[in-house]
């Protein structure tokens, strides 16, 4: 082994130079005595320059085109002869998709790679996204839902383990934060751009143009599925752009500790099911989905008020939202990073979005309707994103590669209820004010469990 005095030498085959060889030295020590490194920097920014410009943007289509179907669903009632329960059905349709191959989609995930793995997703629901734009019938609407919500299983779980091999603990939340604005920017230009789509391809006295903005809105993520399998390294060993001491450092700062991707076991499922921990964040998620997918689905058709009839309008209407999302995200991810405090900025991030929609769904004013909407979105997405911090860092290990999975299904059990309870809400009532009240029972059980369990979710 030569020495750090030396100027230059030769590690995996590269040339190095002494400095290097001492941080290595450095990072073995550290591993051997049960720490880890931190990372400076400038590293974790290359990496974040690498990485997080096709994440985002695949993260923003994939949010674009899960929740299109709000927009279509403004002409798709009439034009498939959908009731409001039939249309609920749609969007519950596309949780139990979700949910039957969430675990499956993990396990594919770990045998095959990230890179493979994320770009044949992105061009599955693409595909899928686009011929949904053909369907006839409510019941080829609910295939082609069911079949987009099978394939988009892996996607957000596989994200999260995947970032946690490449970002330090430190980093989590805030990496978390940078590719979720692809959700409040999807809502931001997926309005305006779904009612100018379904504006200038629309006819008089027909309500086709839905049929458009599906096409138009499925096709770019084919692309980026391309660009995935083409840029994306599968773990920082595989990274052309690392050094192998980078590399190796940033493994053993991950929360998995250097772990590779390997296949989930029988033993490991069963091991964490059995886990109280898991079963925790499993029913606060489950609350919090059951309390955001709803709306979400239903958010244009609830805007829709006399002066707000157009889909153009109601377009640019529903931006404003998740503009004050956008920036609310960001704040709450880094207040939550410093402070290491998950649990405490997602329960009040709970409690203000459970309180503005249930304000919501009994005042009458459109404007303040408006607001209030404002409040509750900017607040649902930052109790999302801080959640995320929790998982990867109370359950830690492999336990964590099972767990997630295994959570973000339970929330997809809220995703399968609301739709529809919204939907015969809508049905029974004439009106969706409360299926927006329903979303603010949710949360509020989201708020007391998280406040309820802050001592199993303290992170150390």
């Amino acid at each position: 082994m030569p020495t750090a005095g030396k100027k230059h030498a030769r590690t995996r085959g590269k040339i190095v130079s002494g400095e290097t060889l001492a941080r290595l030295r450095r990072h073995h020590y550290e591993m051997n005595n049960g720490e880890r490194p931190d990372i400076p920097d400038a590293l974790t920014r290359r990496v974040a320059r690498h990485l997080l410009p096709a994440i985002s943007v695949a993260f923003l289509l994939n949010y674009l085109d899960r929740f299109n179907i709000s927009f279509a669903g403004l002409q798709m009632e009439e034009s498939l002869g959908l009731s409001p329960l039939g249309f609920g059905w749609a969007g519950s349709c596309f949780a139990i998709g979700y949910l039957l191959f969430q675990i499956p989609a993990n396990i594919g995930f770990m045998r095959i790679g990230a890179r493979r793995w994320l770009g044949l997703l992105a061009i599955g629901w693409g595909s899928i996204v686009c011929l949904t734009g053909l369907v006839r019938t409510p019941m080829e609407l609910y295939v082609a839902r069911f079949l987009l919500g099978s394939v988009e299983a892996g996607f957000v779980p596989a994200i999260v383990l995947y970032l946690s091999w490449w970002f330090p603990t430190r980093m989590r939340t805030q990496t978390v934060a940078i590719y979720a604005q692809g959700v409040p920017i999807a809502g931001i230009i997926g309005g305006p751009l779904a009612g100018w789509l379904m504006t200038i391809f629309s006819t008089p006295g027909s309500s086709e143009s839905w049929r458009a903005l599906l096409f138009c809105e499925g096709a770019p993520s084919i692309l980026v599925g391309l660009w995935i399998l083409a840029t994306l390294p599968d773990t920082p060993r595989d990274a052309r752009w690392l050094s192998p001491p980078e590399a190796a450092g940033l493994s053993s700062a991950s929360t998995l500790a250097g772990e590779p991707p390997r296949p989930i076991t029988r033993a490991q499922i069963l091991s964490a099911l059995r886990s109280p921990t898991v079963w925790r964040l499993c029913v606060t998620y489950f609350l919090l989905v059951g309390g955001t997918f709803g709306i979400v689905l239903w958010l244009p058709q609830f805007l829709r008020r006399p002066g707000w009839e157009s889909p153009q309008v109601i377009g640019w209407i529903s931006a404003i939202p998740w503009t004050f999302a956008s920036a609310a995200i960001i704040v709450a991810s880094r207040v939550a990073d410093r402070t290491r405090g998950f649990g405490r900025i997602a329960a009040i991030s709970a409690v203000c979005a459970a309180t503005a929609f249930a304000l919501a769904g009994v005042v009458q004013d459109r404007w303040l309707v408006l607001g209030l909407m404002t409040i509750a979105t900017a607040s649902m997405l930052s109790l999302s994103v801080t959640f995320w911090g929790l998982p990867p860092e109370v359950l830690a290990g492999e336990r964590a590669a099972v767990g997630i999975p295994i959570i973000n299904a339970a929330g997809f059990i809220g995703a399968l209820i609301s739709p529809v309870a919204m939907g015969w809400i809508a049905q029974s009532l004439g009106s969706l004010r409360g299926g927006i009240v329903l979303s603010g029972v949710f949360l509020a059980g989201c708020a007391i469990a998280l406040i309820s369990w802050r001592r199993q979710f303290r992170i150390p």
